[in-house]
């Protein structure tokens, strides 16, 4: 069975055959004809091909859609789970678990948090438009190199605690 770029070449060595007139005018037709069929076959054969590609591609993507939001579910849930764990073991005075499976502790971070959203991003627009990532939100790693050298009004830099589980 050939392939179509061999169908291809066979097709336009024929043709310069006819055009030398190296052909008889009996042959070209059926030859023609049997040419055509063949590379038609192989068109349709890759076009089948290539649909049956595309397919599977969007049958991919929407597994790897699926997975995308399973994982956010995932990442949602053990984070409730750790805030959960976090206020718990605060109310009762542990800072500090050790187990055979786990060692959980709390390490001490800094972050910033905008005290009035919409206070903070008229300010901005003014005395800050490098710190405004879109109409609504703001950089807080800006804002916090901000906070160092300049009175930013409606943002302070806050001492927090992070559970730590490994």
């Amino acid at each position: 069975m050939s392939k179509l770029y061999e169908l291809t070449a066979e097709y336009k060595r024929f043709l310069e055959l006819i055009e030398n007139g190296e052909i008889p005018e009996e042959a070209i037709t059926d030859t023609l004809e049997a040419l055509d069929s063949e590379v038609d076959s192989k068109i349709d054969n890759i076009a089948c091909i290539i649909k049956q590609l595309l397919g599977e591609a969007e049958i991919i993507k929407n597994e790897i859609d699926a997975l995308t939001e399973r994982r956010k579910r995932k990442i949602k849930k053990a984070e409730s789970l750790a805030n959960y764990l976090s206020l718990t073991m605060k109310s009762l005075g542990k800072l500090k678990f050790e187990s055979g499976r786990n060692q959980i502790c709390f390490k001490p971070s800094k972050g910033v948090r905008i005290t009035d959203d919409k206070a903070f991003l008229n300010w901005a627009r003014e005395n800050a438009p490098n710190a405004i990532i879109t109409k609504e939100s703001a950089s807080l790693s800006v804002i916090a190199e901000l906070i160092k050298t300049t009175n930013v009004p409606y943002a302070v830099i806050e001492e927090r605690s992070n559970i730590q589980i490994k």
